[in-house]
């Protein structure tokens, strides 16, 4: 059951990461084309600065699901009732703060960037793009919960995944009609609210007894400050950068933004990537945690981080390599600002890998809820993300955002490998390591490979075709490496996909 599950939200991760790639790779490069560098800069700018709204969440999500584990195990119906309760209650107060800010937000953003772009498409461009986390407080968020903590959140995944897709199809068509970049983003927003309907359709159909009105005398959720604090910090350290560019780059600010976000298409589909299978795999850790079935948990996670590493190590190996061609074709026919920056693209490219190194181990940490013992580690990365970003961005603008962002991430993800050692035996630690200094290894003499022999990428028929090769080429060396360290990890995959192969032959 829960191998079954999690394979579910795995795969549906996936396939809304694919559409999710999608959308992020076209969408942005016909903003650009129809709007200019300027709106799609604006645009990011928003977000990031929404982000720091949604603060208000106050770690009710995270908290929550880490409550639900263990009724949901049992079977406990009043329990799993009360903690439902209990979160659209806090959801329901954070939204009434979240609209709060957002009228203050209204008022003081179009004064940060004054003269850039017109006041009033500003305003309409923040309340559009709030829409959705509005969506989230008052109706969606108590259903994510709870999908979330039972392993169900392939059907989250699902359901998005056919929004992402209308998302693209209408606004592309929006764009070619040349309707106001206001309309898009409505009609973004309208998708994500449909889908709310879907979601609470499942839920009523699927759960017996579900109540989110009982009465609550306590609080159900005893670590929503300490998740809280985390979100803080993943907030901080994942959205700073567009704000600081914004604020510290005076007229150019939103073309800068413009810059870094084109830059981060790819990494942070990778990252979403990540997240993904963080999000898919940790109500499986958690669950098993609770049931106590330790001797699976520590397979679980030693399955997971040897098959994660092989994954992103080969497609960071991608990343290094083909960054910057991407960002060359993407822009190539942008001419209101310098996208074609090598330094910038070996920077992102090493700020994602170093980002996503610590994905198995703060899957652990997540699902056991160690929230509260974690938070100085996760102060400590926000200190060093301001500290140094504030420090070198006036010196080396976008790039010195990104080295503080670079170092920040360093810390916290080798932090976090070592602080996981208490769930498991003293070899875990050498382990992870040994794996992470192999397939470091490896990438280092891959990426100096591909750059000595790769040649000129002029179009997107040549990007996409040596992108398939090289990845098809880098696993099967990362593939390789680790089979020479750990034969019998291989072989074991290999005969599980194989037996997969051949149960669904038969079947069919």
């Amino acid at each position: 059951m829960e191998s079954g599950q999690a394979i579910k939200n795995i795969r549906s991760s996936i396939i809304l990461q694919i559409a999710t790639a999608l959308s992020g790779f076209i969408l942005p490069h016909f903003f650009i084309k129809y709007y200019g560098s300027a709106i799609n800069g604006m645009v990011s700018s928003i977000t990031q600065f929404l982000s720091y709204l949604a603060l208000v969440e106050a770690g009710i999500s995270a908290s929550a699901i880490v409550e639900l584990y263990k009724p949901l195990d049992e079977g406990n119906e009043e329990e799993r009732n009360y903690v439902l309760s209990a979160t659209k209650k806090f959801y329901l107060q954070s939204g009434i703060i979240y609209v709060s800010l957002l009228v203050v937000l209204l008022f003081s953003y179009p004064l940060l960037i004054e003269g850039q772009t017109d006041r009033i498409t500003t305003v309409l461009m923040i309340l559009v793009l709030a829409g959705s986390n509005i969506i989230d407080y008052f109706v969606l968020g108590k259903y994510r919960v709870l999908l979330s903590a039972d392993q169900r959140l392939y059907v989250l995944n699902n359901i998005q995944s056919i929004g992402t897709v209308l998302n693209v199809v209408f606004s592309i068509v929006l764009m070619l009609l040349n309707q106001s970049v206001i309309l898009v983003k409505f009609v973004a927003t309208f998708i994500y609210a449909c889908r709310t309907i879907f979601v609470v359709k499942y839920v009523d159909r699927n759960y017996r007894n579900i109540s989110f009105t009982v009465a609550t005398l306590k609080t159900a959720l005893p670590q929503r400050w300490n998740a809280l604090f985390h979100q803080i910090v993943g907030v901080i350290c994942n959205n700073t950068d567009i704000i600081l560019i914004t604020v510290c780059l005076g007229s150019r600010s939103l073309v800068e933004a413009s810059v870094y976000y084109v830059f981060s298409l790819a990494t942070n589909m990778f990252t979403s990537l990540a997240n993904s299978l963080s999000n898919a795999i940790t109500p499986t850790f958690g669950r098993l945690m609770v049931s106590e079935h330790k001797e699976n948990f520590e397979s679980a996670f030693d399955t997971f981080e040897f098959l994660y590493f092989i994954l992103f190590f080969s497609i960071y190996s991608c990343v290094f390599a083909l960054l910057l061609p991407f960002v060359s074709v993407y822009t190539a026919s942008v001419n209101d600002a310098n996208y074609i920056r090598p330094t910038l693209a070996l920077l992102f490219a090493t700020m994602g890998l170093v980002q996503n190194i610590r994905i198995p181990s703060l899957s652990v940490i997540c699902a056991a809820g160690h929230y509260k013992q974690t938070q100085w580690r996760a102060f400590a990365e926000a200190a060093i993300n301001l500290s140094v970003s504030i420090v070198l961005i006036f010196r080396l603008g976008i790039a010195g955002a990104v080295i503080g962002t670079i170092c920040s991430y360093t810390y916290r993800s080798f932090d976090s490998i070592i602080y996981i050692r208490r769930f498991f035996d003293h070899q875990i630690l050498g382990r992870t390591f040994s794996r992470l200094l192999r397939n470091g290894a490896v990438l280092v003499g891959v990426v100096d490979l591909i750059d000595r022999n790769m040649g000129m990428i002029n179009s997107w028929m040549d990007f996409f075709l040596k992108g398939f090769l090289l990845f098809l080429i880098t696993g099967s060396l990362f593939i390789l490496a680790n089979y020479l360290f750990e034969p019998k990890k291989i072989k074991v995959h290999f005969a599980y996909i194989v037996q997969r192969i051949q149960r669904k032959g038969r079947m069919e």
